[in-house]
């Protein structure tokens, strides 16, 4: 390949990784935006979150396009035809991750009370850590770090097991109270997306593993114990035709 070429194809897939580092900078904000709107139901950072969708849908779009044009231009072969895969994934991946960011406000919109005080505590915690997993996969990316990305790979399972807490905890306090039903749904809904953010986050460190290593990870991604609600039992049948007794006056 003569030096003009590799020159401009070096350029080529230095502007793919300067565009998907600001595209996981955005997401990044979007998340962290997002999550503290939910707990302080702040409607004006919530409306600022979903106004950045657009402007990171628009990223996505050119990351896809600088991609397809480069491929076709360049024909490259392995380490870089892996690098330009693993970007394509990664845009996708923080895409994704930035339209739960806009589900997450548009339920702080919504809310109409503010997150129970029992919750708070488990739902900030759950914010940060799937924040903490969001920025520190970025770093690997950026950084070609392997490790980093492992490390990632791993926590999974740490944000499935407090999502899962959370689900029933929630449960409870829709069962404690009646009108904290409506509430608690978003919230159930709430804590969906952000357990979904982890999946994306760990989507892209699988992608920065690619990318470093040409290898996958060995084994089933690391998953924490499904929530699964008590069974019901119905009340035995005498029990049920005493209470389908009509009430007799006194």
């Amino acid at each position: 390949m003569p030096d003009h070429t590799v020159v401009a194809f070096d350029h080529d897939l230095h502007l793919i990784r300067d565009r998907v580092a600001t595209l996981g900078h955005l997401v990044e904000q979007q998340v962290a935006d997002a999550g503290a709107a939910l707990m302080a139901r702040d409607a004006t950072t919530a409306r600022t979150v979903i106004a950045m969708d657009r402007e990171a849908d628009a990223m996505v779009q050119t990351v896809e396009t600088l991609i397809v044009e480069t491929v076709a231009r360049r024909q490259p072969l392995a380490v870089d035809l892996r690098e330009i895969i693993g970007a394509f994934h990664i845009s996708n991946d923080l895409g994704r991750a930035g339209d739960l960011a806009k589900n997450i406000s548009q339920r702080a919109l919504a809310l109409n009370v503010d997150v129970p005080t029992l919750l708070a505590p488990k739902m900030r915690e759950l914010a940060l850590l799937v924040l903490t997993c969001l920025r520190s996969v970025l770093a690997a990316y950026v950084a070609r770090d392997d490790l980093k990305a492992a490390e990632v790979w791993n926590s999974d399972k740490d944000i499935d097991e407090l999502q899962n807490t959370l689900f029933g905890e929630v449960l409870v306090c829709m069962m404690s109270d009646p009108h904290h039903i409506t509430s608690c749904t978003h919230l159930l809904f709430c804590l969906k997306d952000l357990e979904r953010i982890g999946d994306h986050a760990t989507n892209i460190a699988e992608s920065v593993r690619f990318i470093v290593t040409g290898e996958r990870f060995v084994g089933d991604r690391p998953k924490g114990a499904q929530f699964r609600p008590a069974p019901y039992e119905p009340l035995p049948l005498q029990t049920r035709a005493k209470a389908a007794e009509p009430l007799r006056p006194l």
